[in-house]
């Protein structure tokens, strides 16, 4: 389901106007969100491999008060964060409203080093206490905030991209000590713009992620599918081998709701994810999913990434996939010794076989498609 399933009056007006200029909008529900624990939280917003933004918790004290504060800073120059405007050198983050647009109008600030490399570039909202409770000095437009809206700007080859930050910064009572329990960070969500110079709207998240994502693997390809999700026109399906650290992506257009991926490594486990499209805004991606493909060959005759077969091994039935752009004909299926012992026309690119009256063992599928012939192993058990 969406992160949001409302917008503010404005925050609607702006989306219903101006949708078509949004272009594509990646958004990524965090979950579980990311909490400070000891720990910096660290994101890549734009999905490079490198990370954009940290969030810090930083304790000190001075002259007998002491105080705790919270902070946000960009971990490469070419991020820069919008600030209130009120302390040059030291900004205050801003908090955008729900649907207020994030553009190049916004007071952009690379924050400057404090305290040396102590905590880096920094800061957004700060929080002062006392021992003693006699001084209690707030600062800030995220002190003590639920789903407060940061937003940034990240330099790619001299064109500006946009985009925000969901997080909440609860406080609980400041004194008595210790101080580092006053404070949290909890980040919820990000999005960002990806046509670049164009505008986005605070808290704007897309349409719905698909749900049950599920997929099938043969030895060079698998079919990925999911439930249709309401309002796609498209679906953007990335997958990687599990340790790689970029993605491909592929897309289905809706009402599609697999993917036959092929190109593949046998034997190789892969991860992948898949995401809802609709008015060129991406929706939260599904959880990660994992699956592998079989053994590349039995013998002497390589398979075919057209061609998929599933379950495998297989009892009572089995169900032929070939790729959506390939017109398929009949198949055959012979054992290893070359006899033929079934064979159908194709009316779709999709059929049920029933195989449950073949005897166990290793069978060779043959398809006559209008790109040839193509094959693929499957074990009846």
């Amino acid at each position: 389901m969406r992160k949001l399933t409302a917008y503010s009056t404005s925050a609607a007006a702006f989306i219903a106007l101006t949708n078509a200029a949004q272009g594509q909008i990646v958004y990524q529900n965090i979950d579980p969100d990311l909490v400070t624990d000891d720990e910096r939280i660290f994101l890549d917003v734009n999905a490079d491999g490198e990370f954009d933004i940290w969030f810090d918790l930083f304790h000190s004290g001075f002259f007998g008060a002491q105080y705790t504060s919270a902070y946000a800073g960009n971990q490469n120059p070419y991020v820069q964060l919008a600030t209130n405007g009120l302390l040059p050198g030291a900004q205050g983050l801003k908090n955008f409203a729900e649907g207020e647009i994030i553009d190049s109008a916004a007071n952009w600030e690379t924050p400057a080093p404090f305290f040396g490399d102590l905590l880096g570039r920094l800061l957004f909202f700060d929080y002062y206490s006392c021992e003693d409770m006699l001084v209690y000095f707030p600062y800030g437009e995220f002190v003590d905030v639920s789903n407060g809206i940061l937003a940034f700007k990240i330099e790619d080859a001299g064109e500006n991209y946009y985009g925000w930050v969901r997080l909440s910064v609860p406080q609980s009572p400041v004194c008595p000590l210790p101080l580092y329990d006053a404070l949290t960070i909890v980040v919820h969500d990000y999005a960002i713009q990806n046509t670049p110079n164009a505008p986005i709207a605070a808290g704007m998240v897309g349409c719905d992620t698909p749900e049950n994502p599920d997929a099938e693997a043969a030895a060079t390809a698998i079919k990925v599918s999911w439930d249709a999700a309401d309002g796609a026109t498209e679906y953007k399906i990335q997958y990687r081998p599990v340790g790689a650290l970029s993605w491909e992506t592929k897309t289905a257009l809706a009402p599609k709701t697999a993917r036959i991926i092929k190109g593949l490594d046998c034997n190789t486990t892969y991860e992948y994810q898949i995401a809802s499209i609709c008015d060129g805004i991406v929706s939260a991606f599904t959880s990660i999913q994992t699956i592998s493909t079989i053994d590349c060959k039995i013998g002497d005759m390589p398979l075919t990434a057209s061609l998929l077969i599933y379950p495998n091994p297989a009892t009572n039935v089995i169900t032929i996939n070939i790729d959506e752009d390939i017109v398929a004909y009949n198949i055959s299926v012979t054992d290893l010794q070359g006899n033929k012992v079934l064979q159908r026309n194709l009316t779709t690119n999709s059929m049920a076989i029933d195989i449950s009256e073949l005897a166990n063992g290793t069978y060779l599928i043959i398809a006559q498609t209008s790109e040839g012939l193509q094959h693929a192993y499957f074990v009846k058990q």
